[in-house]
């Protein structure tokens, strides 16, 4: 989750963003309807009802994109200023679109304040000022309940957040202390390559990443643990059909590979292997992750897998909060190989 000024203190919605502009649109169609069944009944004047939705759409539209237009300027300014220069803003539009109306509506095309209907402008400027009004006061609420739950969010993710890294680094530590007296250059090196890894694990109100700086991270790592077991970790990485410039939550790769190497690898005195593959289309991203182990120590290995789902049911919660519900992450023992799969879709407005 990025932290991005305009999108959480700015008090009006993003109107650039097509959903926004898709919800404003249908409200003023709502608007134009009451109007007509207040008038006609159900018997409906189809043709001021054409030209009441072309008339309020046109000015939906064209405030919506003042707003847009006008966002990032209006969002430096004191909230109580902001808000009241998009009032006017909009009122001013709204009395310079009836007169455009009127104007175009003149015969001959010149202006003649003489014929003007000054009971349709004067109608459409009051309306104007009490809708907008109303639709600025929703708007507002409805942006604060949504910087409310991002709030909610964020807290959440940073509290599931913080429950990974001790765990981490305690496992890391226990791996420098195993090398300390025996390999004391090795454990020298880990302990350097730790305190970069720390670094950059370690930063303030991150929830949410690329994945080439998790990946980066999770390389660090790996490095740690090819210096403790050596030879017998080996690791191949194919994101060539990912777009690693996509989000994904903040030490997510990391706890994967950590119980890949201390329930699939470590265990096993052979050489063993972690495969890593991503793709990404259209937004929709998977990864899945592969090791091998030790297919007659299974009953055994299921054991530790169930004493260690603290790490995996953090992801899942992690994932499915920023991502929705169809984020999933599946779990498959295949005997002599186990995998995770990690899949969510990222929506358009954040790629």
């Amino acid at each position: 989750m990025r932290d991005d000024t305009d999108e959480t203190r700015f008090l009006l919605p993003n109107l650039c963003d097509y959903q926004a502009l898709f919800v404003l649109i249908t409200v003023c169609q709502f608007i134009v309807i009451l109007d007509v069944l207040f008038q006609d009944g159900v018997h409906f004047d189809w043709t001021y009802f054409g030209l009441a939705t072309l008339y309020v759409q046109w000015q939906a539209i064209c405030s919506a994109a003042l707003l847009c237009v006008l966002r990032t300027r209006l969002s430096v300014l004191p909230r109580r200023v902001a808000v009241t220069s998009a009032y006017l803003l909009l009122v001013a539009m709204a009395l310079v679109m009836g007169l455009i109306v009127e104007w175009l509506e003149q015969p001959g095309w010149w202006f003649d304040s003489a014929t003007m209907n000054w009971d349709f402008i004067l109608r459409n400027f009051l309306l104007s000022t009490i809708i907008i009004g109303i639709g600025l006061r929703y708007l507002y609420v409805h942006q604060q309940l949504l910087n409310q739950q991002q709030a909610e969010l964020r807290a959440t993710l940073m509290a599931l957040q913080a429950r990974i890294r001790p765990h981490f680094l305690f496992n890391s530590l226990n791996s420098i202390a195993s090398l300390i007296c025996f390999a004391p250059d090795r454990a020298e090196r880990m302990v350097e390559d730790l305190a970069a890894l720390m670094r950059a694990s370690l930063r303030d109100n991150v929830v949410e990443t690329t994945i080439r700086e998790e990946w980066i991270l999770s390389q660090r790592y790996l490095a740690i643990e090819q210096i403790r077991i050596e030879e017998r970790l080996q690791y191949t990485c194919d994101f060539e059909q990912l777009d690693v410039e996509l989000p994904i939550p903040s030490l997510c790769l990391q706890p994967i590979l950590e119980n890949a190497i201390y329930y699939g690898i470590q265990p096993n005195p052979e050489p063993g292997m972690i495969s890593i593959k991503g793709t990404s289309d259209n937004g929709l991203v998977e990864i899945v992750i592969d090791n091998t182990q030790i297919p007659d120590r299974e009953a055994q290995q299921r054991s530790n897998r169930q004493s260690n789902r603290m790490a995996m049911a953090n992801i899942r919660h992690r994932i499915e909060r920023l991502y929705g519900e169809s984020a999933t992450l599946e779990m498959t023992d295949m005997g002599d190989m186990y995998r995770v799969r990690l899949c969510y879709r990222v929506e358009q407005s954040r790629r």
